[in-house]
């Protein structure tokens, strides 16, 4: 349902709210989810509809869905190779971001692929590193969160 309280902030998601499903298990067996350290996360899913109209008619007949596009980008803070790594062989993982805890929703991604990267260095910035990802998913969910 839509929020009729204060609105959704970026403090809502509780902590590494952005996840990257790992090939690695943990010691139990189950897939690995590791947080990604972010302070930019954005997504978007577009439908591209295309409208047919046909001849003799003065208005549309009927909108046809053509191919989805679900993209998204993120920073994520410099501490590792893994995301590098996953971005230079187009590695496909799974993805979710907790956009509120308890009850909320989260967004849960299928095969995504990290398709750019981009940074910057500068030899008089004092900021942490950043690397800057974007890329596309073949599906994404908005998942219930009730615990």
């Amino acid at each position: 349902t839509n929020p009729t309280s204060i609105p959704w902030t970026n403090f809502d998601g509780g902590t590494g709210p952005l996840r990257i499903h790992t090939n690695s298990t943990d010691a139990h067996g189950y897939a690995s989810n590791e947080a990604i350290d972010t302070d930019n996360f954005t997504m978007s899913v577009t439908h591209n509809l295309v409208p047919v109209k046909v001849n003799g008619e003065i208005t549309v007949k009927w909108v046809e869905a053509t191919l989805r596009d679900v993209t998204f980008e993120f920073d994520a803070l410099y501490y590792d190779t893994a995301l590098i790594s996953d971005q230079k062989s187009l590695t496909a993982r799974g993805m979710e971001y907790l956009l509120k805890t308890n009850p909320g929703a989260r967004l849960d991604f299928t095969d995504i692929y990290l398709e750019t990267m981009g940074t910057s260095d500068s030899t008089t910035s004092t900021d942490p590193k950043k690397l800057s990802f974007t890329g596309t998913a073949k599906s994404v969910v908005i998942t219930p969160v009730t615990s």
